[in-house]
């Protein structure tokens, strides 16, 4: 593994926060306009390119599970699969999946997905609020300096805001074990954080909790991935992550606070 090289994979683990009680104003379902249906044609046409590229589809990564832990989560933790691996032109980065396409720069554009988990069912007088189902473009580039990450989705659900990531990272090996050191922030546009952390006038009226509307938001985080070989083709990975929320999220009745922690640790085995 290494930020500074052409074939090998970069893990991100970057499993997103997950609200202790998620809310937001009642927003109609989202409608499935043509730029949706334009975008899956293009992905199955580049798709079709990619794998006709492809003469052989060497695998290599890191597969396995973990446990991950989430101060907005009720300090909950949760077991998960962990993959992070490429695959010809597909590719796992522990809770993001897509598909690489035309080169660009050090990188390529990818087609991104990602698993986030912040719905949760009707509770008390706050009402149902469905996981997102983000969709969009990413790249990673592995560059001489080394790792940048960018991507960019739309919820095509409920919500039917976008997001935005990127970070920074490096990597510096001390014997069996190597450090991986990232920077970066994460924006959230209106509809998104007002769906997951407003509170609608039904459900303030409903309840002792005022209104609350929210605006888009940028949180900082910085995180520090450590992988530690452990014997053979066994590896220990570790990943601590600080959060600064923006003061549209701080400030929601359903958090107040304005930095949260997380982290995951998983056994996996590298190919």
């Amino acid at each position: 593994m290494s930020v500074k090289s052409d074939n090998v994979g970069y893990i991100v683990a970057d499993p997103y926060l997950k609200p202790m009680l998620t809310a937001g104003t009642n927003l109609p379902p989202m409608r499935y306009r043509p730029f949706f249906t334009l975008l899956i044609c293009t992905l199955l046409t580049l798709l079709s390119v990619a794998q006709a590229q492809e003469a052989a589809m060497p695998f290599s990564g890191d597969l396995g599970a973990g446990i991950h832990r989430d101060e907005l989560n009720g300090h909950r933790t949760e077991a998960f699969p962990y993959a992070e691996f490429e695959y010809g032109p597909f590719f796992s980065r522990v809770d993001t999946f897509g598909i690489s396409t035309a080169p660009v720069a050090w990188g390529n554009l990818d087609l991104v997905t990602r698993v986030l988990q912040e719905g949760s069912p009707a509770q008390a007088h706050l009402q149902a609020r469905h996981s997102s189902i983000p969709v969009g473009l990413g790249t990673l580039q592995i560059t001489p300096l080394g790792a940048v990450m960018l991507n960019m989705f739309h919820d095509l659900n409920k919500s039917g805001g976008n997001l935005i990531d990127g970070l920074v990272a490096e990597e510096f090996s001390l014997s069996n074990i190597t450090f991986y050191p990232q920077l970066g922030v994460e924006w959230r546009s209106r509809a998104y954080v007002n769906y997951f952390y407003g509170i609608s006038a039904i459900e303030a009226l409903n309840s002792t909790i005022p209104v609350y509307q929210a605006q888009a938001s940028s949180n900082y985080f910085t995180d520090l991935l450590t992988s530690v070989q452990v014997g053979g083709n066994w590896y220990l990975n570790l990943n601590l992550r600080q959060t600064w929320l923006d003061l549209p999220m701080a400030n929601s009745p359903l958090i107040r606070r304005h930095s949260v922690n997380s982290g995951l640790l998983a056994l996996c085995y590298r190919w």
